[in-house]
Parts: structure tokens; sequence; C-alpha cells
């Protein structure tokens, strides 16, 4: 999670790097104080996927 933390990747890949789920690192995260970074960029990026479905 400390590459999440010093946002060099998203949650969604901290998490596969990982071998985690999603909500399993949202409960990382949560647990280690770090903040949950989500901006306009990832809002884009989740919107083009969710469209794409």
């Amino acid at each position: 999670m400390e590459i999440y933390r010093e946002k060099k990747v998203s949650l969604w890949k901290a998490a596969e790097i990982a071998r985690i789920t999603y909500r399993e690192a949202l409960e990382e995260i949560r647990m280690r104080n770090i903040p949950f970074n989500y901006d306009e960029k990832e809002l884009e990026k989740d919107l083009k996927w969710i469209l794409k479905q």
C-alpha cells in the first residue's frame, strides 16, 4: 500500500500487486490511515470502463 500512498499507482493496481481484492485494499488503507485518493482522472477512467460494459 505504500506505492498507493506515494501516488505511484491506483488503488486497483496496488490491490492487484498485493494480490488482494479492491475491497480488501480499501480496508487496508483505512487501517493504515492512508487517504483515499480519487481524482478527476480516476473518475474518467472508471466512467469509460463502466460505459464499455
